[in-house]
C-alpha cells in the first residue's frame, strides 16, 4: 500500500474538518482569524507546512488561493483575510 502524498492527505483532512465543522456550531469568525495570524507572525505557519513537506503551491491550491499570497503571508508582507484565512487556519491545525 502506497502512503499518501502530503497534498491529498492535507486536502482529505481539510475536507473532514470543513464537513465536522458544517455539523457542529459555526466557527467564531474573529476568533479563527486571530489565531491564524498569530501563527502567521510568529512564523509557526511556515515551520507548519515545511514540516508537512507542503509546497506554498500546494497549500495555496488547498485554500483556494494563489502561491504568490501564501508566500506574502508567510513572509509577512499581508495577513491572511476572510474566508482563506479560515481555510488556511484549519489546514494549519490539521498538519499539526
Amino acid at each position: 500500500m502506497n502512503p499518501l502524498n502530503p497534498l491529498k492527505a492535507a486536502g482529505m483532512a481539510l475536507s473532514r474538518l470543513y464537513h465536522r465543522r458544517m455539523s457542529t456550531k459555526p466557527v467564531d469568525t474573529a476568533i479563527e482569524l486571530s489565531r491564524v495570524r498569530r501563527l502567521v507572525r510568529s512564523g509557526h505557519a511556515r515551520r507548519i507546512r515545511e514540516e508537512a513537506q507542503l509546497s506554498q503551491g500546494e497549500v495555496a491550491k488547498i485554500v483556494g488561493v494563489t502561491s504568490a499570497a501564501v508566500s506574502r503571508w508567510e513572509s509577512g508582507d499581508r495577513m491572511p483575510q476572510g474566508e482563506a484565512a479560515i481555510r488556511y487556519g484549519e489546514l494549519l491545525r490539521s498538519l499539526l
